[in-house]
């Protein structure tokens, strides 16, 4: 079963369990599948993982917002959203495995931070907070 099929089967067990902020959260992610699809044919699992990752951020971006303005209900909804999204996320490499993975490359002959980023993301592609990432790299190739 692809992510898609799980996070779309998901829905009809979250209209059973009452649960309308995992309702919605999950039909805006069928939503903006549907929409890539029609943008782009049909979608890999590397386009599914970018779409969850983009509306954990723009969920992240209205918090910030909500926050400052002192909104508390809006603010539990969205976080409450931004947990159920990530349950359908693989699993994020720690910072310390991250810097480790980093050091590695290194090693392994990556002459500046580029070519390091590169690497990483080859092979770790949707398991690591980019910004983080690129962070750690400054820290390591000065």
């Amino acid at each position: 079963m692809s992510l898609a099929e799980k996070i779309r089967s998901n829905i009809p067990l979250a209209m059973k369990a009452k649960d309308p902020i995992r309702l919605q959260a999950l039909r805006a992610l069928q939503s903006e599948f549907q929409y890539e699809e029609m943008q782009k044919g049909s979608l890999s699992s590397d386009d599914i993982i970018a779409i969850l990752k983009r509306e954990v951020k723009k969920r992240h971006e209205s918090l910030e917002y909500e926050e400052k303005a002192g909104r508390q209900d809006a603010i539990e909804v969205l976080k409450k959203e931004i947990s159920v999204i990530e349950e359908f996320l693989p699993s994020q490499l720690s910072e310390d495995n991250l810097k480790e993975i980093i050091l590695e490359i290194k090693t392994k002959g990556a002459s500046n931070m580029g070519m390091a980023m590169k690497e990483l993301k080859s092979s770790y592609a949707g398991q690591y907070d980019a910004k983080r990432a690129s962070e750690i790299a400054k820290e390591i190739f000065g």
